[in-house]
């Protein structure tokens, strides 16, 4: 125990010692990370407050079926986060180098691991955390709940929540590499994919949102009453429930109920950490040292002919290596790929569950203006998530070696372009794909209008991402994943989540207007010159800085 607390000693004094060397640069970084901090904590208080309000007080939904869409959220966010965590805690237990360091230090193998599960979570977890806490304040204002009962609804409610989603991830980590040993990684990752879609589908299946609405709203107007005889068996044992129902509990005055509930989650919360220990201790030395053998039994030889490098291309010479290099170095990075694969599948689940969740609004134009908008903006979420995943890292991932290309005679705009320009196309795509499928349920006349967004949307992300990523380039680190967790990638997605939540604003009258006046396209005329004058102005000043800051650094 002494020797972690000396380490965490000297890691804080670390930080410190790094805060002290003053700067107006760093002045001006962090004065931004305050503001986008503090302006987004606000703004989610208020988009909770508001969102509660409406389902209650407009969509009368009652607080029964409010809670139970929570619950479906969380699950969402509950497999999110365990998923995030088993990627980041890959590289920090496994790859990174302060774990190569001390392993060759007089120090037991287990106790690094405590060590680093515990920086894994505060590592991967702050924005999170800052989101929940607006959230609950936001939940807690529209009920009334006095300040005590707030603060323990985050610290006994949400955080033995947040602590078994984090402690899932590192333990399925340690048993996927485990059985890695035995089958390898591409027949486990085919498996885990397997289960994971399975999982959802599952979820979905039987706890479906439509048969759930049609059997509450027929005892209306009695549907603030508990109609737990809805919920099936399987997902009254699921974290997420346990959750939403202590909630529900607390706000209709049944303080024994919802202790009840919570004592599940701390029960869980401590049974996951003495199975990390466990498991910890019996396998993560075993599978770190042969990792290595893991790895190379991926590995094949490639013959010259058959290598991307020798294959010609329509593009010019500098181009053709840039975009080639590129691609390879992503297609031989596991977390890259694994990353993607699962950010992929969320797509293709959230894709087949669209035509489902349209119905829910035939014929009511304010349910339908809801709807809407909410699966639009989760289709600009996943655009801001693979942008932030894929391109914040970009000029973070040249390194040191980022002078050889400065010492090249290239041009400094091309450059960037030719980095920037594929993985845009393709985050581009799949936007317009996404949107093309959900837009179609509603109407024809919005598969043109979200076509128009997506694009705006999508240019001014990806260099709002480019841009935040020079600016706070991280060269030292070699993960991609770590560098899209840094307090750089945080202010990026909280910049994204305001522009977001902007395009949202505006969208929201025009749209409207077109369900209640006979599908009029009027409103949307004004809509277009403002987003692609926002759109021009973020995408060159984005691009403008990234290129600038990488110049200044070398």
């Amino acid at each position: 125990m002494n020797q972690l607390l000396h380490i965490l000693h000297y890691k804080i004094l670390a930080v410190v010692a790094y805060r002290r060397h003053i700067s107006m640069r760093r002045l001006a970084k962090d004065g931004m990370t305050g503001l986008v901090f503090l302006a987004f904590a606000v703004g989610s208080y208020f988009l909770t407050t508001a969102m509660i309000r409406y389902s209650l007080t407009v969509t009368h939904i009652g607080i029964f079926l409010l809670h139970e869409f929570i619950s479906m959220a969380l699950f969402v966010f509950f497999t999110s986060v365990y998923v995030g965590n088993i990627v980041v805690a890959y590289s920090t237990l496994y790859r990174s180098d302060e774990v190569q360091y001390l392993m060759t230090k007089p120090l037991a193998p287990f106790k690094i691991y405590l060590l680093k599960t515990l920086d894994n979570f505060f590592y991967s977890s702050g924005t999170l955390i800052m989101i929940l806490l607006a959230a609950v304040f936001g939940y807690a204002n529209y009920f009334q709940l006095g300040i005590v009962t707030t603060l323990s609804i985050l610290l006994f409610y949400f955080v033995p929540f947040l602590i078994s989603a984090g402690l899932l991830g590192v333990l399925l980590l340690v048993l996927m590499m485990r059985l890695a040993l035995k089958i390898g990684f591409k027949p486990l990752i085919s498996g885990i994919v397997i289960l994971y879609f399975m999982a959802y589908f599952l979820f979905f299946k039987i706890s479906s949102p439509i048969h759930l609405v049609n059997a509450v709203l027929a005892y209306y107007p009695n549907i603030d009453q508990y109609f737990g005889e809805l919920i099936p068996l399987s997902i009254k044992l699921l974290p997420n429930n346990w959750l939403a129902m202590a909630l529900y509990w607390l706000t209709r005055g049944d303080i024994a109920r919802s202790l009840r509930y919570v004592s599940y989650q701390i029960g869980l919360a401590a049974g996951l950490l003495g199975l990390v220990v466990l498991v910890g201790k019996r396998f993560y030395y075993q599978t770190w040292l042969r990792l290595p053998s893991i790895r190379n039994r991926q590995n094949t030889v490639i013959q010259p002919q058959q290598s991307l490098l020798y294959h010609g291309s329509i593009a010019p010479p500098p181009a053709e290596s840039i975009l080639k290099r590129d691609l390879l170095l992503f297609l031989r990075e596991p977390s890259q790929m694994l990353h993607l694969g699962l950010m992929l599948f969320l797509i293709l689940i959230f894709s087949g569950s669209l035509y489902r969740i349209t119905l829910l609004g035939a014929r009511n134009p304010q349910l339908q203006t809801v709807i809407y908008l909410t699966v639009f903006s989760f289709i600009l979420f996943l655009i801001s998530a693979l942008a932030l995943r894929f391109i914040f890292p970009l000029i973070s991932l040249e390194g040191n070696v980022f002078w050889k290309i400065r010492s090249a005679p290239l041009s400094s705009y091309k450059l960037m372009l030719w980095k920037l320009v594929p993985p845009f196309l393709i985050i581009l795509l799949i936007g317009e794909i996404l949107n093309y499928v959900a837009s179609y349920h509603f109407h024809n006349y919005l598969v043109v209008v979200g076509t128009v967004i997506t694009a705006l949307v999508s240019a001014s992300m990806v260099c709002l991402n480019f841009g935040m990523g020079g600016l706070f380039a991280v060269y030292g680190e070699k993960s991609p994943i770590r560098i899209a967790s840094s307090q750089g990638a945080t202010i990026s997605f909280l910049l994204n989540m305001v522009f977001l939540v902007l395009v949202v604003a505006v969208l929201y009258l025009p749209l409207i207007g077109f369900f209640e006046n006979g599908n009029s396209s009027s409103g949307f005329r004004m809509l277009f010159w403002f987003l692609g004058i926002l759109s021009l102005l973020i995408s060159t000043g984005s691009v403008w800085l990234g290129i600038r800051s990488y110049r200044k650094d070398f």
